[in-house]
């Protein structure tokens, strides 16, 4: 089994830059702050407040951390999807799966991952969760599900 490393890295890429940009946009409308801040609250995950005070170079690892765990999406993604790929050009075939699967990164991510780090979690709310969960479904599930769907089934 060969997966297309390519395609992963850029759909993941394209996935992280489409999440962070929902992610600054949310924050500023909820909150008015800039977008360093998101990326340092990434950059915080490994080492704690002192993220939020260490200016560009902790935004820029914010950057990358974030947009390395989007390729990690990506990559799973199409791990799974190269085990059972789609059979047809249907729509149906990669919208649910991709609402789904950002539903689970969702879940993994609030659940699993943010608990372990370092990151201060704010509380959850019924609304935080729903732009949470929206955003993911569209920034990293329909995406990274429509790539690795048309992928699969251009190469068959």
């Amino acid at each position: 089994m060969t997966l297309p490393v390519r395609t992963i890295l850029i759909t993941g890429l394209y996935a992280g830059l489409l999440d962070g940009l929902a992610a600054v946009w949310v924050i500023y409308i909820r909150s008015g702050r800039t977008p360093d801040l998101v990326f340092q609250y990434i950059a915080s995950a490994l080492l704690g407040n002192p993220a939020f005070s260490g200016g560009l170079v902790m935004t820029l690892l914010g950057v990358l951390l974030h947009m390395l765990i989007a390729v990690i999406w990506s990559f799973l993604y199409f791990l799974v999807c190269s085990c059972f790929p789609p059979r047809r050009r249907h729509p149906a075939r990669w919208i649910i799966p991709g609402v789904l699967y950002g539903i689970v990164v969702w879940l993994i991510m609030n659940l699993v991952v943010l608990p372990i780090s370092k990151v201060t979690q704010p509380p959850f709310t019924a609304t935080g969760v729903g732009i949470g969960i929206s955003v993911l479904i569209l920034c990293i599930g329909i995406p990274i599900a429509w790539s690795a769907h048309r992928k699969y089934t251009t190469r068959q």
